[in-house]
């Protein structure tokens, strides 16, 4: 979740921040910004709307990015 991370930075938000306006533990925000649980669909939309930024480009942008380069590698 770097993008994830890297926004939350950028607009100076902490994790606790973010926790409180998703309505959850930190614990739990930082369990999903580090990737070892998975946020919910209500919390990815929550999200896009707080940094104004599509869910796509928070969530699957190095995911895309990979894709991408693996298939001009293969080609």
């Amino acid at each position: 979740m770097r993008n994830l991370k890297s926004l939350r930075v950028k607009h100076d938000l902490n994790q606790n921040k973010i926790a409180q306006k998703l309505g959850i533990s930190v614990v739990s925000y930082r369990n999903k910004e580090n990737e070892h649980t998975q946020f919910t669909l209500k919390e990815a939309k929550k999200i896009s709307e707080i940094f104004n930024t599509s869910i796509e480009e928070i969530f699957f942008k190095n995911e895309v990015y990979k894709k991408e380069t693996n298939d001009q590698h293969s080609a």
